[in-house]
């Protein structure tokens, strides 16, 4: 068993039934600390960070649609599914998730029934989205203003040493 899911469910002996932090370390950030921010405001629920992207970036995330039109700003707002990967037919959101959660260990039975996913790996968004249809998922938008670095890709990760370099950002 390979991917994302099978990555958290190493995890689960040690976690027991608190709450944890998922991170996706494929994804770097100009300014600001996601996890404080999501752990700040989480309140014993699983929360997904997203951010606004654009239609270019559709192939590369995962996208969240909320069950209001507009999701907030620096609040919770309850997610009503997402989508992995998807095209631009597929979904007119462009709120992405980068895998910074803070997660309950309700996850755990969800992840423990996931099927492998067209790559063959066992996605971990299988489980974000049955939480998401049980209104058990939150995405948070922060209202900071950063600029996103998928250094996933050869692209990305040169971008993010140029920005990093010229801004003199530690």
């Amino acid at each position: 068993m390979t991917g994302t899911a099978k990555a958290c469910l190493l995890a689960k002996d040690f976690v027991g039934n608190d709450n944890f932090i998922y991170y996706n370390p494929d994804c770097l950030f100009s300014s600001y600390d996601v996890v404080k921010e999501i752990v700040k405001v989480s309140e014993n629920k699983n929360v997904l960070s997203v951010f606004l992207g654009e239609e270019k970036d559709l192939l590369k995330f995962s996208v969240n649609e909320f069950t209001t039109q507009v999701p907030l700003k620096g609040k919770l707002n309850e997610i009503s599914k997402i989508l992995e990967k998807p095209t631009p037919s597929e979904t007119q959101s462009r709120y992405m998730g980068f895998w910074r959660a803070t997660l309950t260990s309700e996850i755990f039975p969800l992840l423990e029934k996931i099927k492998p996913g067209k790559s063959g790996e066992y996605p971990i968004t299988d489980a974000f989205l049955e939480l998401a249809q049980q209104g058990k998922l939150f995405g948070y938008l922060s209202d900071e203003n950063v600029k996103l670095f998928d250094i996933g890709d050869k692209i990305g990760y040169a971008e993010a040493n140029l920005y990093f370099t010229i801004n003199k950002i530690e």
